[in-house]
């Protein structure tokens, strides 16, 4: 009888056990995006460039990304490459990100989703 009990549990604790494998997700990149009032700014654009040169020059390229903000005042961009990204926010002309700082401290990582916090100033 101690047998089968043992096996009963020995059973149950292995049926129990779940395999998990972690993957290597590409790396993500969200923005929240408020006024200078701390107010959430639905419909912002918020446009990522992989360079520099493409950032400086505001050019129009196929390789630009550009998403708009939520009810939340926030965007998630997925799919990226471990680099450095260089942004862009406005919400038409009267809420903009003019600042020489539209870049990113350190490249993004795989797996993991880096959150920026912008906040636009009224022109």
């Amino acid at each position: 009888m101690k047998k089968i009990v043992i096996a009963l549990i020995a059973l149950i604790a292995f049926s129990a056990c779940e395999k998990t494998n972690y993957v290597d997700s590409p790396p993500q990149l969200q923005f929240t995006v408020l006024d200078e009032n701390g107010v959430l700014v639905e419909d912002a654009s918020v446009t990522l460039f992989t360079t520099y040169d493409a950032w400086y020059n505001i050019e129009d390229s196929e390789e630009n990304m550009i998403a708009t903000t939520d009810s939340t005042g926030t965007c998630l961009f997925t799919d990226l490459q471990e680099v450095y990204y260089f942004f862009n926010v406005e919400k038409g002309e009267e809420l903009t990100n003019s600042t020489s700082n539209s870049s990113m401290e350190k490249p993004l990582q795989k797996g993991v989703i880096t959150n920026i916090s912008v906040i636009l100033k009224y022109d």
